[in-house]
């Protein structure tokens, strides 16, 4: 898998993640579901800015 490829599905996941984190949660009042939307939200988070940082970076060596 070529770099570019595998940044663009990393960003795909994040998106996942961020979807799910803000899906509607009717029957989820738990503590443990708000942590979980919590770090599913995080790590989105982490892996846009690492991805945009890469490329940020291919862009300076290019």
């Amino acid at each position: 898998m070529e770099c570019s490829e595998h940044l663009q599905r990393a960003l795909d996941l994040a998106e996942t993640l961020l979807q799910l984190a803000e899906s509607p949660h009717q029957e989820c009042s738990r503590e443990e579901c708000v942590l979980v939307d919590c770090v599913l939200r995080d790590c989105a988070y982490r892996i846009r800015a690492v991805v945009g940082h890469s490329e940020k970076e291919a862009r300076q060596r290019d």
